[in-house]
């Protein structure tokens, strides 16, 4: 069973946000590393990392059990790091994730 378009089209919207949360955090630890602080912003540079690898797995179709999980993480990062475009794709993200076709296709079997 093909995945709907929704769920692929919200793991391109991932993609982007994790790519532009990873930006964000690496500016964050480049300009705090003088201070010894840049290491803090690693934890948002992880959480970026792992939103980049599911929103990719998604944009696939490869079936995803903890895509909204990731993308909590992904807005938690986006927050973080005051990611203003992030923050908006990640509650998109978050809300179309949570549609009724997504759910039953999550929950159905391979």
């Amino acid at each position: 069973m093909n995945p709907p378009a929704v769920y692929t089209n919200t793991g391109i919207m991932m993609v982007i946000s994790g790519l532009l949360n990873i930006l964000a955090s690496l500016i964050w630890v480049f300009l705090l590393s003088v201070i010894c602080v840049g290491v803090l912003w690693l934890v948002p540079l992880a959480l970026g990392v792992w939103e980049l690898i599911t929103g990719t797995a998604m944009s696939n179709g490869t079936r995803q059990p903890n895509a909204r999980l990731a993308a909590m993480a992904g807005l938690a990062a986006a927050l973080l790091t005051c990611n203003v475009i992030g923050i908006a794709l990640e509650i998109i993200a978050i809300t179309r994730l949570g549609s009724t076709e997504v759910i039953q296709w999550l929950a159905s079997e391979a």
